[in-house]
């Protein structure tokens, strides 16, 4: 009968409406819903595991005024992960915290190479920070009107020099002396 869900014969449903299933967006996935008892529950976990981890870095929840632990849903989908891993893989939990870390640094990266390759070309410069990081730094209105991008320092011609790169191409090294 049309529209009734009905099993597949695998364990799932299904039905027409299954493409109408609402998308969870980033914030819903990452806000804190679920008490420590619940969250074990839905992870097929022992709540102690998941003080454990807690204790651990390897899943850290977010914590009430009172200081009781609220798990989100991709806190759930992560303990669901270890979980697999530690059973099915035999992976020992100094193995998934790496595994995690790695996932999570490919997810970092990921966005930024989404940022360049949503960006114009020549709409931004990028500099070193203090730690090493790449900063986006934003041209000034100025250098917007004149088609100008300064860039200073290691990304210069030499120490001391300032490149002026205009937005035809041209690259001409000047000295500044206030750097």
């Amino acid at each position: 009968m049309a529209g009734i869900p009905s099993d597949n014969g695998r364990g799932g449903r299904t039905d027409e409406f299954a493409h109408r299933a609402p998308r969870i967006t980033e914030e819903q996935l990452n806000e804190p819903l679920f008490v420590i008892s619940r969250a074990a529950e839905l992870a097929g976990m022992h709540p102690q595991t998941l003080r454990q981890y807690d204790r651990t870095g390897l899943v850290t929840p977010r914590r009430t005024a009172g200081r009781g632990r609220r798990y989100s849903l991709r806190d759930i989908a992560t303990l669901r992960e270890i979980q697999r891993m530690s059973q099915e893989e035999g992976i020992n939990l100094a193995g998934i915290r790496r595994i995690l870390a790695l996932e999570s640094e490919v997810t970092r990266l990921r966005g930024h190479i989404d940022l360049l390759l949503t960006r114009e070309p020549g709409s931004r410069i990028f500099s070193a920070g203090s730690s090493g990081n790449v900063v986006v730094v934003r041209k000034t209105r100025t250098q917007r009107e004149s088609g100008t991008v300064v860039v200073r320092g290691a990304l210069g011609p030499s120490r001391g020099q300032v490149r002026h790169a205009h937005r035809q191409g041209a690259q001409t090294p000047t000295n500044e002396s206030n750097n």
